[in-house]
């Protein structure tokens, strides 16, 4: 009964579809995003992005005929110079006038073949926090430079983001405290060090130094809450410097490959407490973390490898565990 034609990937929304139906028939259209990572940053949690719909179209029998479809607000503010790829399901139903009703679907990977890079927030400073995040759901979310002091670990990340390009299949975050690595200091701007702010049980400990007046009280950790919990990711990698080291108290498969191919030494514990750290708030929401702890200096070629194959390989099988995080 119902006949479409649509290509299976388009630079941009597409503007008109080709229908055909067996017998005069009344068509209903709409494009709508498959739920992913990108999709959930990009709409703020919510899993539905209508892209486009047609106004009722009629169409006389078994004539091919070109359909437009009108791109939503929504979508129109979002594809733009910064845009990524996006899958797509387009469904067109077609019900005749003895009301027998038929639905095409067809999936669609729309945009050019790269990740969204998206401001997730604002920094005490006003600088942006920036997030690279693809279409597909990996699993993996890696986070840099929450220490504006350890730049060495968010330029590994933005290096090994950028060879990935188009087959980046983690969630990044390079510089998660811009007004820390802009003047070069372990804290943010209001001398909070921002791993020991999240809003973990042991939040403000009597070892934790420099902790904020509340938990989540700075800018920077609120937009990490807010990415983790849109993106839901099965593990977390925070890169740190200087111990030359692996953590994961459960020595998981994730924290194993990482020490296997990075040459470090995979441990239990740094060996002090970190409350507030990502990496105890994290595991708290049932969220696996492992701290990769660069040795002093620049990232060596072996560890840049580590990293490289870590941003650009699914995580899906990558299952670790723990409370770490310096």
């Amino acid at each position: 009964m119902l006949s479409v034609t649509v290509p299976p990937v388009s630079a941009t929304i597409p503007s008109h579809i080709s229908v055909a139906c067996e017998r005069p028939c009344r068509l209903s259209i709409r494009l709508v995003a498959d739920d992913s990572a990108a999709v959930r940053v990009l709409t703020s949690g919510r899993r539905q992005l209508l892209l486009a719909h047609s106004e009722s179209a009629i169409l006389d029998a078994s004539a091919q005929r070109s359909v437009r479809l009108s791109p939503t607000a929504a979508a129109r503010r979002r594809f733009g110079g910064a845009s990524g790829r996006l899958t797509a399901t387009l469904m067109v139903t077609a019900r005749d006038d003895l009301g027998v009703q038929g639905t095409s679907t067809t999936r669609i990977a729309i945009g050019p073949p790269r990740p969204w890079r998206v401001v997730i927030g604002r920094s005490r400073g006003g600088r942006p926090i920036i997030a690279h995040v693809p279409d597909a759901d990996a699993g993996l979310l890696v986070v840099a430079g929450i220490h504006g002091d350890e730049g060495a670990g968010a330029r590994l990340v933005a290096e090994a983001t950028r060879r990935a390009g188009g087959g980046l299949r983690a969630a990044v975050v390079t510089v998660a405290n811009p007004d820390g690595y802009a003047r070069r200091t372990r804290h943010n701007r209001r001398n909070v060090d921002l791993n020991r702010n999240f809003p973990s049980r042991d939040w403000g400990a009597a070892s934790a130094v420099a902790p904020g007046p509340a938990p989540a009280s700075e800018p920077e950790t609120r937009a990490l809450v807010r990415l983790i919990r849109m993106l839901r990711p099965a593990n977390l990698v925070t890169v740190h410097t200087p111990l030359g080291l692996v953590e994961d108290p459960a020595r998981g498969v994730l924290a194993r490959r990482l020490s296997r191919t990075s040459g470090l030494p995979l441990v239990r514990s740094v060996g002090y407490p970190t409350p507030g750290s990502l990496g105890t708030w994290a595991p708290e929401r049932g969220i696996p973390e492992v701290t990769l702890e660069l040795p002093p200096g620049p990232a060596d070629a072996r560890t840049q490898k580590a990293m490289d194959d870590l941003l650009a390989q699914p995580a899906a099988a990558a299952a670790g565990s723990g409370r770490s995080g310096r």
